[in-house]
């Protein structure tokens, strides 16, 4: 009696597990959420995410995990969409190359961290260029703030000049005060 009493209790517990399992995975088939963007911003490094079903509440649900340590993450809707931004620490941008290990809202994801374009206080991101006529290298030490390079990109403006057989090649990245002697270098 005290076997077969055991047994049923057992078959009670496993069917009790696999059905709280079975009604709390339609909880999470309306939400979905893609992580498709890892950048280095200025206020630190900036995860972005796709979205669907999520509320701010959802948001709340998060954890990043790296180089053996867990670190705050700050995540809000981005500018009335269903797009999340989640924002970092500065520090980060020394584990260029690691892995690390995100949880939004119950969805988890891998991913390595960036290069990175974060500069110390005081110093932007730069950028070497070259520059090409008709295929042929004509300059090879052009140097200028990566904002200034993503506004010219984002404009179409190399789009423009590749017309008339004028292209540019970003060649490399550092870090330098905002005002640049070029002929010189930094101030």
């Amino acid at each position: 009696m005290k076997r077969r009493f055991s047994v049923v209790f057992m078959v009670l517990i496993v069917m009790a597990m696999l059905t709280s399992t079975a009604f709390a995975a339609p909880a999470l088939t309306n939400k979905s959420v893609t992580l498709y963007s890892v950048q280095y911003q200025e206020g630190g490094m900036v995860l972005l995410f796709h979205t669907i079903g999520l509320t701010k509440e959802d948001l709340k649900n998060n954890s990043f995990y790296a180089h053996s340590n867990t670190y705050n993450m700050s995540c809000n809707f981005k500018d009335d969409s269903t797009d999340v931004r989640c924002v970092l620490p500065k520090k980060l941008a020394q584990f260029e190359g690691e892995g690390f290990h995100v949880v939004l809202a119950g969805f988890g994801f891998y991913g390595t961290f960036p290069t990175n374009t974060y500069c110390p206080d005081g110093e932007k991101p730069w950028v070497n260029f070259s520059v090409y006529i008709d295929g042929e290298l004509a300059w090879d030490s052009g140097e200028a703030m990566l904002q200034e390079w993503n506004y010219v990109l984002a404009n179409g403006l190399f789009d423009y000049w590749a017309q008339y057989g004028i292209t540019y090649e970003m060649t490399g990245q550092f870090c330098s005060p905002d005002s640049y002697d070029f002929l010189s270098g930094p101030a």
